[in-house]
């Protein structure tokens, strides 16, 4: 089995999680089964020896990458950036006939408690007008 990750990093928090899990099918299928590549260096046809596709992508703004959160990553000091994301690189990707098509989505979003949020200044204010509280857990 031949297995290709397409990985759009921008931090390298994504990077290190695409690393990690062609570590693992590594480890069962052997080193040279497994290809991490970036959306601006995927092929735009899938070799008929990919067995298994996997794409990985942060989250920015609820989303897949945009142009337009890449050019905001870049602003907030990402180094690792292309100009072409798994967005695009999807919507290019020429369908080989033969796949079967089956996708998963993982969600990885940081869960903040909500005693650890406290609204201050002038967004506290207004909440505390809309009638929430400041003691977590209270509205």
């Amino acid at each position: 089995m031949t297995v290709l990750i397409v990985s759009e990093s921008y931090f390298g928090n994504t990077l290190t999680v695409t690393e990690a899990i062609a570590s693992g099918i590594a480890d069962h299928l052997g080193p040279d089964a497994v290809t991490i590549l970036r959306p601006g260096g995927a092929p735009h046809e899938l070799p008929p020896e990919v067995d298994l596709l996997l794409v990985g992508a942060p989250t920015h703004e609820f989303s897949m990458p945009k142009a337009q959160s890449r050019r905001q990553a870049v602003e907030k000091g990402a180094t690792d950036g292309d100009s072409v994301g798994v967005r695009e690189w999807l919507q290019n990707l020429t369908p080989r006939g033969d796949e079967v098509h089956a996708g998963v989505g993982v969600q990885s979003r940081l869960q903040v408690p909500e005693e650890a949020w406290v609204p201050s200044g002038r967004t506290g204010a207004k909440l505390l007008r809309r009638g929430h509280s400041r003691t977590p857990g209270r509205r």
